[in-house]
């Protein structure tokens, strides 16, 4: 039997009878944001933080917000220093890269993170859990659900004991064979409600932004080119770099870019067309 561990962010947790009896007799909470999703450039990184309930007022202690809400020209490392503190904290981090080929190439992003957001969850099954908002809190819902039953969870039965759904927030209830009531929460907003989201939207903004500096790197491209990756009237960065290499960018050279973005720019570049906006 292994035991659960960490490699390189990743942590795989609930394989065996054993460890699924550990999970229904210590309280955990996990919490679940994501960085990049209305970007053109690079991953949409989704990420996890679990810890003991007993241990919430550690994150409290570090006075974490939403990762948006650091601001000014040191962000980046009040940040990363933010994500190294709680990664201290956690009992486990999981880290999840949605490339942006697989962004490109798939027709529903939203389905596609509540498939990976689900199936974490399924790998932890905490005792409380807390999501900020993937779509509609009633989608949230129910696409849970049906995952759950489709994923590999034969051994792992449960039955839902309540579903309630209200302007900004959802909550599911349900009963594992153990007896044990897990409760999942989707938040509108929830970065700036819940310390654990918060923490999630950290450690995901951070490795996102490291992410894209390791691009501009692989590619031999000079730091900072890219930006955040985001479009952004105030940082021309992107813009600029996509007029520079319009060529590589009609054929589809960088498999960082997520060539299907409804982005005037960037689609005019690909209709090889230009329009005033793009001068602006």
């Amino acid at each position: 039997m292994g035991s659960p561990g960490r490699k390189d962010g990743i942590v795989h947790f609930i394989e065996t009878d054993d460890e699924v009896g550990m999970m229904a007799t210590t309280n955990y909470i996990m919490g679940m944001d994501e960085a990049g999703r209305g970007a053109v450039i690079g991953p949409l990184v989704m990420v996890s933080v679990i810890l003991k309930s007993d241990d919430q007022h550690k994150l409290q202690q570090l006075g974490i917000k939403d990762s948006k809400m650091y601001t000014g020209p040191k962000r980046s490392e009040k940040r990363r220093m933010i994500a190294s503190e709680i990664k201290k904290i956690a009992d486990h981090v999981k880290i999840i890269e949605i490339s942006a080929e697989e962004i490109t190439n798939d027709s529903n992003l939203t389905r596609l993170q509540m498939e990976k957001a689900t199936h974490a969850w399924c790998e932890f099954m905490p005792t409380e859990a807390w999501f900020d908002a993937i779509g509609p809190l009633n989608y949230f819902c129910n696409t849970f659900l049906n995952i759950i039953k489709d994923v590999s969870l034969s051994n792992f039965p449960f039955s839902l004991e309540r579903k309630e759904i209200n302007l900004d927030k959802a909550t599911i209830i349900i009963k594992d064979r153990f007896g044990v009531k897990r409760s999942i929460t989707v938040l509108n907003k929830g970065d700036q409600k819940i310390p654990i989201i918060s923490a999630a939207s950290i450690i995901a903004k951070d490795h996102r932004d490291q992410r894209i500096r390791e691009i501009e790197r692989t590619w031999n491209l000079e730091e900072g080119s890219l930006g955040s990756g985001y479009p952004n009237a105030n940082d021309k960065r992107l813009l600029d770099f996509l007029r520079a290499n319009e060529i590589k960018v009609r054929n589809r050279t960088y498999p960082f870019i997520r060539y299907k973005w409804n982005w005037e720019p960037l689609q005019n570049i690909l209709k090889n067309q230009t329009s005033l906006k793009d001068f602006l």
